[in-house]
């Protein structure tokens, strides 16, 4: 339900906050301002009971399928600069990209043991050591999380690791350096096995 929620501000391209009048006007910004952090591009509007202007709501003509289909918040984090608003509310961000594999063992523990309490959203892909031909797929929303197999890289110089992560107070050194422990270093021994989702290609080809 919280991963539901959290696709839905993602995607819209206006967003209501009611009942404006029952929070602090420190909290109201602090809501806003989450809002904002994770979909820069919606229009934003506060309410009391419901009540807007129906033209900020109907026939707004802001909607684009195309540009939707491949639009993504943490893509666009990845080139968007932080803004006042955000950063009056502690609310920060870290964008890792990296192309060298990861281990799976210490990115297993990362997510599982070690991963940051504040953040409040995490998306992205990547790959490890063991299985490179993978792209993994992980997004976390608070406290759930989702983890799968999104493909096959159709080449090796499409191989990447691109994750974002935003949260209120967010030691980003920190975290930027737990995800480089991560890296699997040169002359490093690669390990067998792994504990993530497993790929059945019988399975693809079969629903195909």
């Amino acid at each position: 339900m919280v991963q539901l929620f959290v696709d839905q501000i993602e995607w819209a391209n206006v967003i209501i906050l009611n009942k404006m009048d029952l929070v602090t006007p420190k909290m109201a910004g602090y809501v806003e301002a989450i809002v904002k952090k994770l979909n820069p591009e919606a229009k934003i509007a506060r309410s009391t009971r419901s009540e807007v202007p129906l033209e900020s709501i109907l026939d707004t003509k802001l909607f684009n399928y195309e540009k939707m289909s491949i639009r993504d918040s943490w893509i666009s984090e990845l080139a968007t600069e932080h803004t006042p608003e955000t950063e009056e509310y502690g609310l920060g961000s870290l964008s890792f990209k990296v192309k060298k594999p990861l281990h799976p063992e210490r990115l297993h523990a990362f997510f599982n043991k070690d991963f940051p309490h504040n953040c409040i959203r995490s998306k992205g892909i990547f790959f490890i050591a063991n299985r490179p031909e993978f792209a993994f797929s992980w997004s976390q929303s608070g406290g759930a999380s989702e983890l799968s197999i999104a493909g096959v890289w159709e080449n090796k110089k499409m191989r990447t690791n691109e994750l974002v992560f935003i949260g209120q107070e967010l030691d980003t050194d920190m975290l930027q350096s737990r995800l480089e422990a991560c890296l699997l270093q040169d002359g490093e021994s690669i390990p067998d096995q792994d504990l993530f989702p497993e790929f059945d290609y019988g399975e693809e080809e079969e629903s195909q």
